[in-house]
This record gives structure tokens, sequence and C-alpha cells, in this order.
């Protein structure tokens, strides 16, 4: 199937744009993309819009993904969707008609993968918030198994489950992991299907639930989540030091997401077989943390033996802050009014937190062609194309080095009042220290007996001999 004449159009800027939006879309299980036949990726729904912008440039093949038929709705847009390839959804109801639209998106589909092309779908059906995946819907397994009972389970169709993980809810410039699972081959589920399609229907989507919440946090409840973010906030470097993870070869950014996500099954699996264990841990963090607010410390700092003296962290901050001022405030002049403008928008555009990342990927594109477009050419009519070239570059420059210089001399002063206050309340800084130790005992007594549970994912494996986690 030939690829939509829009799709090759918007891909390049689609991929300019997630580039600038997003300091970086890291890939893991790049051996489980299958380059060419037919497949369809299945992933979690975390961020509306943008969840399909960032599968499909991370796939490196066209998708043609499934949308809600509310996309379709204006005329203007529903003409560059299905040019850009997107296959209409419709909710189910008593509507006749409805479903016989349906009936057309299963043709489309089925039409898409003999032609072996490649489907994109969010099986949950809508975006949330929540720490998990939710129940997913039968669609997946349905397009799957009757495309390959068309053709006598010859066709070859894979499954590959994909989980997409967002550093931030809508900060500029943050990660995102996108997770490729090993996939399933439809045909293991052949005979199932012709002895009862509806429980082979049902298997599918059980397994394919499974596979999915292998790549991403996933917690079965979602009271649970203010203890999974206390944890990864004060155990997490803790416990990336722990022998048997075998993460060295992982980036630092895909490191924390695997503990946060074995957080999470750990804290599933107590909940479950000692439930007092993991609420007398939650007490214990939740005094920790109201004291740790109250000294305005950060836990970072007191997991960590720092022995440099408030002076010399004062000597270091003034250095470091004199010697950037000038080109990060350069950087801020020079983009306030675009970045203030996009935060803006987006707030008042957004009608909840999943769909930020896309109103503040717009309105950025927007507002800072409005920008700079005018602006750059007037540099052009004064003094020229080659200069104006170097002030362009000037200012991408140094607005990002203004960024990278906001978050460096927060942490400076982060550690320079710690250094402060362990100089003056040096006995309370240690009280802080003495309860950080506690929990730091219960959470290495829980692990160890995790680990003695058989419950630590495959990654553990010293030798590395598996790329992925399972």
């Amino acid at each position: 199937m030939s690829t939509p004449a829009l799709y090759r159009l918007a891909r390049p800027f689609v991929r300019f744009a997630l580039a600038f939006y997003f300091r970086e879309i890291e890939v893991a299980g790049e051996r489980y993309i299958p380059p060419k036949g037919p497949v369809i990726f299945a992933a979690n729904h975390p961020r509306s819009i943008v969840d399909a912008l960032v599968l499909g440039l991370a796939a490196g093949r066209p998708l043609h993904f499934l949308g809600h038929s509310g996309l379709f709705s204006n005329k203007l847009k529903s003409l560059f969707l299905e040019n850009a390839g997107v296959i209409p959804v419709y909710r189910r109801s008593g509507d006749g008609n409805m479903q016989g639209k349906n009936k057309e998106m299963f043709a489309a589909c089925a039409v898409a993968l003999e032609n072996g092309a490649a489907i994109g779908i969010f099986p949950e059906g809508t975006s949330h918030m929540e720490k998990r995946v939710r129940r997913i819907k039968t669609g997946a397994a349905r397009i799957a198994l009757e495309t390959e009972d068309r053709h006598n389970f010859s066709l070859g169709v894979l499954v590959t489950p994909v989980g997409l993980d967002f550093e931030s809810l809508g900060r500029l410039r943050s990660r995102v992991l996108v997770s490729f699972g090993e996939p399933i081959d439809v045909r293991e589920y052949e005979d199932l299907y012709r002895s009862d399609p509806y429980e082979a229907v049902n298997a599918f989507t059980e397994d394919l639930t499974t596979r999915m919440r292998s790549r991403v946090m996933n917690l079965d409840r979602e009271e649970l989540a203010q203890i999974v973010e206390d944890l990864e906030k004060t155990y997490r470097e803790d416990l990336s030091r722990k022998k048997g993870f075998g993460l060295s070869r992982f980036s630092r950014f895909r490191k924390k997401r695997i503990l946060s996500q074995e957080i999470a099954k750990a804290v599933n699996y107590f909940y479950d077989t000692d439930p007092d264990a993991v609420w007398h841990v939650a007490g214990l963090l939740r005094q920790y943390r109201k004291r740790l607010k109250l000294s305005h410390l950060s836990d970072r700092h007191l997991g960590r033996d720092l022995k440099i003296g408030w002076k010399r962290r004062a000597t270091g901050v003034a250095i470091f802050g004199a010697l950037g001022m000038i080109p990060a405030l350069l950087g801020t002049i020079s983009n306030a009014l675009p970045y203030k403008l996009t935060g803006w928008a987006a707030k008042r555009r957004s009608p909840d937190a999943t769909q930020y990342h896309q109103f503040q990927l717009v309105f950025g594109v927007i507002f800072y062609l409005l920008y700079y477009v005018p602006l750059l050419y007037v540099f052009y009519r004064i003094i020229g194309g080659g200069a104006t070239a170097g002030v362009t570059a000037a200012l991408l420059v140094t607005g990002f080095f203004a960024r990278w210089y906001a978050g460096r001399m927060t942490r400076g002063w982060d550690a320079l009042r710690y250094a402060i206050v362990s100089a003056r309340k040096g006995y309370y800084v240690q009280e802080l220290k003495m309860k950080r130790a506690t929990i730091v005992r219960a959470l290495d007594e829980l692990f160890d007996r995790y680990v003695a549970e058989g419950m630590l994912g495959s990654y553990s494996q010293s030798s590395g001999s598996k790329e992925e986690p399972s």
C-alpha cells in the first residue's frame, strides 16, 4: 500500500517539531519493530494526539492510525486526516448506521494489513492520567484475527505491544521513552479461533494487555500512586546502586523509568501479599516528606555525603551564575514573549492534562513562527543574510542555554541551602538523615524479600544477555 502523500509531506515537519519540543525520544526494543509486512502497533494512551506523533516517529515506518470519529466532524479536518491515512472509529451504539460504519473501519484495516501496511491503535480507547494500562478493548484482537481468518491464517500479521512513557506532563524539552515489546504472532491463535472465535478474541486481548502493561509503569490501584511517587523521590537512587539490576548498558533516563516500573510492580506485589508493610512504609514516607518540605531541603542531598562547606558552595554558585548570566539573560529575554504566550494559550485551550502537550506543541509552532519570522526579516533587511543566520543561531542557542542555566542554578541554590542549614542547624539535618536511614533500611528489607521470592525483572541478570527487560 502506498504511503499517503500528506503523510509523506507532514512527516519531516513533525520530526522537526518533536525534535524541538522534546529533548529526546528514546526507543527501546528496536529489534521488535517489524521493518515490513502487516503489523499492528498497540500502545497505551497517556497524552492524546501527541501519542500518535511520537509512536509514528519511533516506529520508523508509515502507520495508519485509528482515530475517534469525533475528529472527523469538521470537513476540513476530516479531509486532512483521511489524506494522512487515519481510519475513523465509531463508538458502539444502537444506531445501525454507526455499526455499518464500523464494519467499514474493519474492512479498511483488513485492506491495509493485506497490503503489508502497519496500523497504529490505542486499545484503551481514551487518553488518561492514571499510572496504569486500563482494561483494553477487543478491537485490536478482532482486526488481527478476522483479517488472518480471511486468508486462512497465512498472512503473517503481528501485533506489537508498545509502552509510551513521558517524563513530564507538559514541560518543554522533557524526554519520552517508547518501548516496543515482543510481537504476538496472530497465527498462534488459529486453532482457538476456529473452535471458539469469541474466546480467541478474549484470550488474545488478555495476552496483549499483559504485554502492554509490562512496557510501562502499571499500578493495580490508583490509591497507591502517591506511595509510588514518594518512593521514586526517596528510594529510586538508592535502588539504582543495588547489585544485580544490570542496568549499566541503559541510558540514565531509561534506568529511571525501569526502576520506577519495578517500584510500582513491587508495591502491587506487597499490597497483595503484605499490605501492612506497604502502609507502614507509606506512613514513614509521609512523615519524612512533610518534614522535608517544611525544611525546604531536597532528599537528593540527604541521601549523599556532601562535604563541601557553604562558603565554597556559595563561591561556586556565584562564579557559575556570573559566567552564564549574560547569555542566559539574552536567551530569556529574546524568547520570553512566544514562550509565555505558548504556555498561556495551552493552559487556556487544553481541556485536561492529557492534551496539554499537543496544545503546547501547536501553539508553540504558531507563536514562535509569528515571532521569529518578522523579527529575522527585519534583521535580514538591516544586516543581510549571513549576519541574520548568525543571529538566528545565537537566539536558538541562548534560548536552550537559558533553560539549562536555570536548571543548574536551581540545583546550585538547593545545594547551597543544604550546606548553610547543615552548618547552622546540623542537629536538624542529622535528624532528617536518621529518619531517611530508617526508611531505607525498611525498604532494603522489603527489596531483599522481593528478590528472594523471584519477583525482580529479568534485566537483573548480571550477564546482560537480554537486551530488553521483560
